[in-house]
């Protein structure tokens, strides 16, 4: 009996990585997804970051203790004398050479 193929209306069945390689050949660089906006958001969050432990190790080693002690001064005491900047740190250090308890080391 020699070999017929069969009648049949039914596609022939494709392994599946042709039909991905189908759609990839169909795209191209101006249908394909734009990883630029992706890499702006992630760049954009490494430098919100990068900020935050900035102002975290500000805040600790005291870079805004002045600007809040105007403010204080400003609010609470309006009448008082603002001092410079050079003479709030030398009072600061100065206190706190006098008083050791107050410090970690």
């Amino acid at each position: 009996m020699p070999w017929l193929p069969r009648a049949r209306s039914n596609p022939p069945v494709r392994p599946p990585h042709t039909h991905i390689e189908s759609h990839l050949s169909v795209m191209n660089e101006s249908t394909a997804p734009s990883t630029a906006g992706l890499l702006r958001t992630a760049g954009r969050a490494v430098v919100r970051a990068i900020r935050a432990v900035i102002w975290w190790f500000n805040s600790i080693l005291g870079g805004n203790d002045y600007q809040r002690y105007v403010q204080h001064l400003q609010l609470r005491h309006p009448d008082a004398s603002v001092p410079s900047e050079r003479d709030y740190w030398r009072d600061r250090h100065d206190a706190a050479a006098r008083n050791p308890a107050n410090r970690c080391c």
